[in-house]
């Protein structure tokens, strides 16, 4: 909650950004910006603090291409004597691009068609967005908690506030709203860049999933759609990775990646010397293969957790992440055996083959691995290799 005196002050600030209802359409005036329409599905009224400063003093997070920041959102409508008094104010969060290029509009014109055609529980929801010229800004509800990946190797690391129950609730959760993106959106979606800083916790340690630049529709009765590479090198499934093969598929390998991650604390790459990095799955197979859970778990944990669901999603986490895509589970699947509804499943997945030839997978993977460094790693598509560097690069830039 907003003190009133603080509601006062930005009620009197003559640059702030203002967004009066006008017939489901919303405009913005503000003292230093000139007028910006801003489409908003919600019967709320926005106040932002100037852009300006919320960089200064409210910066929670920057990419290379935008800044997310927190303001606070007011709602009138339901106030009529005393709006300034009686005011209710709530932090959202605001996402702005920091350079306009046809790439980066193509992204946010992604998002917001994205997170206008969905609604539930664990993914992100859209308070607003504006766009004129070139400024682009998206509004969202601010996630108290900050991400996943801030917990898990960031500055909220050393704090532990991620106890077993809340990893698996974390892990249950962004399945739920990842499996509604593949089944139950209309078309389905596929997210194509799951991964730990895309997943957001509320002040009750929620999962939602956010970030849908990199989405995809999948049109009735496809299986899969052929796309530029995008997303983060650690989470990308091999046929999407080698030959941009975008399913739900790919979504569920990343998910593994996402869950294995939970459950043991490692980065999705690993740096074993100057020249060569070790993914999560060969450093996590074999042990699973020999059925050292315990040497799995993240040491943050300090040994609290419940080793049968420790053991459930280290095994769900790695089936996600085969390299090959038919021997991955659904989503649906997914939410099932991490839930621990079906026995049998659980069963079928603890005697699956690849627990029991560890040297095999690790060959398969070292497979994978050489072929990532090949020159021709992508061929199909024109400037292909070019959108894989740029994603080396931006990995780079934010290690």
């Amino acid at each position: 909650m907003i003190p009133n005196a603080y509601a006062r002050t930005m009620l009197q600030q003559r640059s702030r950004i203002q967004v009066a209802c006008n017939n489901g359409m919303q405009v913005v005036q503000g003292g230093l910006h000139k007028q910006v329409q801003l489409v908003c599905l919600c019967e709320w009224t926005f106040m932002l603090e100037p852009i300006e400063n919320l960089y200064n003093e409210l910066l929670v997070d920057s990419h290379h291409s935008y800044c997310l920041c927190v303001s606070v959102l007011h709602d009138r409508l339901s106030h009529k004597l005393d709006p300034i008094i009686n005011e209710r104010f709530m932090q959202i969060a605001v996402k702005r691009l920091k350079v306009w290029s046809n790439k980066a509009d193509m992204e946010f014109g992604v998002e917001v068609e994205i997170l206008a055609r969905v609604r539930h529980k664990n993914l992100l929801s859209l308070r607003g967005y504006c766009a004129e010229g070139q400024e682009r800004l998206i509004v969202y509800d601010y996630m108290p908690n900050l991400s996943l990946a801030s917990h898990l190797h960031g500055h909220h690391s050393a704090e532990c506030l991620l106890d077993w129950k809340r990893r698996v609730n974390i892990a249950i959760g962004s399945a739920e709203g990842i499996s509604y993106l593949h089944h139950h959106a209309t078309p389905h979606i596929i997210h194509r860049d799951v991964k730990a800083s895309n997943v957001l916790l509320d002040s009750d340690f929620q999962a939602q999933v956010a970030d849908f630049g990199f989405a995809k529709l999948i049109p009735d009765g496809a299986t899969h759609v052929t796309t530029r590479v995008k997303g983060t090198l650690g989470y990308l499934a091999p046929e999407y990775a080698m030959l941009g093969k975008a399913s739900e598929s790919c979504d569920v390998y990343s998910f593994g990646i996402l869950l294995l991650e939970l459950a043991t604390g490692k980065k999705p790459l690993e740096k074993i010397s100057s020249t060569v990095k070790r993914t999560i799955t060969d450093w996590a197979l074999p042990l699973a293969c020999e059925r050292k859970f315990s040497e799995l778990a993240d040491p943050k944990l300090n040994g609290k957790y419940d080793e049968e669901e420790l053991k459930r999603v280290v095994l769900v986490s790695l089936v996600c992440a085969h390299t090959q895509p038919e021997r991955r589970p659904t989503m649906p699947d997914v939410i099932e055996l991490l839930k621990g509804e079906s026995k049998e499943k659980f069963s079928e997945l603890e005697n699956d083959e690849m627990f029991k030839a560890p040297q095999a997978a690790a060959a398969a993977a070292d497979e994978i691995s050489i072929a990532e460094n090949s020159s021709d790693f992508i061929s199909e598509e024109k400037d292909m290799n070019q959108e894989v560097k740029e994603i080396v690069q931006e990995n780079t830039h934010n290690s």
